[in-house]
């Protein structure tokens, strides 16, 4: 993705019971950081064959511990102005905030709360937001195991964390470049690849762009997505979206499906 291998290594020996398909291996990423969150289906490349082996891939809830990325001085200032709420000891937003981040591994930014009594008087949501990747069933379990199981909770207080809700969207993207005729088909897949991934990025797939991501209590800007298009990747003569703006409540806007085609301008 952009010029970067991402890889998982297998961390135990598996074997695939007589009759069955496939099974499910435990593996660890080659490297650190929050980049390494990748989509399910991202993972799907055997660098070596091995015999009897079809095909690998990562599917849904296939993260249970998210790498994390070094804090950023943004992040730091946010996480100390949150400590200074948390004088007293109450558990108060800042309070589950600070433990939640503190499992999760997640900026205090990326944490959003549900109030209004969802299950009743004391009780409440909260809801995670990861850069890429999906906040998958175990590693939700574990931060949700810490705060009830264990006993990290107000007296009364009913506190449950969940992935953040979901808005599924198709998206088909033209893209008009001149005298596309002497752009070689090499050339022309490398262009259309990193369309793809920089919008995949946008959509919190991958980590390897900068660009403007789609957030929680925001408006997805599709005129945004083309200057950073035509910045990356300056062929580019227009662009076209099959979608207007996307405006998200308590949720993220993810992608069902993304067609790209390249046409002549």
């Amino acid at each position: 993705i952009n010029g970067r291998v991402y890889e998982l290594a297998t961390t135990e020996d598996v074997v695939i019971a007589f009759g069955t398909a496939s099974a499910l291996l435990p593996v660890k990423a080659t490297g650190t950081g929050g980049a390494y969150n990748l989509a399910p289906g991202y993972y799907r490349i055997l660098p070596v064959a091995v015999d009897g082996i079809s095909h690998v891939a990562s599917e849904e809830n296939w993260l249970t511990v998210p790498g994390a990325d070094e804090e950023s001085d943004d992040e730091l200032r946010e996480r100390c102005r949150n400590q200074f709420n948390l004088v007293g000891n109450y558990h108060t937003d800042a309070v589950y905030r600070s433990m939640i981040a503190g499992v999760a591994g997640l900026s205090i930014d990326r944490i959003f709360f549900e109030h209004e009594a969802p299950r009743g008087p004391g009780t409440a949501n909260a809801y995670l937001l990861l850069d890429s990747g999906v906040a998958s069933a175990p590693f939700v379990d574990a931060v949700n195991d810490y705060i009830n199981t264990q006993g990290h909770h107000g007296h009364g207080d009913d506190m449950q964390c969940y992935a953040m809700p979901e808005t599924l969207h198709d998206l088909a993207v033209t893209v008009w470049v001149r005298n596309l005729n002497n752009i070689s088909d090499d050339e022309q897949k490398r262009l259309k690849d990193g369309i793809e991934n920089l919008i995949r990025c946008a959509f919190r797939e991958n980590t390897d762009y900068d660009v403007r991501r789609t957030w929680p209590y925001s408006r997805f800007s599709f005129s945004q997505l083309g200057r950073e298009i035509h910045k990356n990747f300056p062929v580019t003569e227009s662009l076209n979206f099959s979608l207007d703006d996307i405006a998200s409540e308590l949720n993220v806007p993810r992608l069902k499906s993304l067609v790209v085609s390249i046409e002549n301008e």
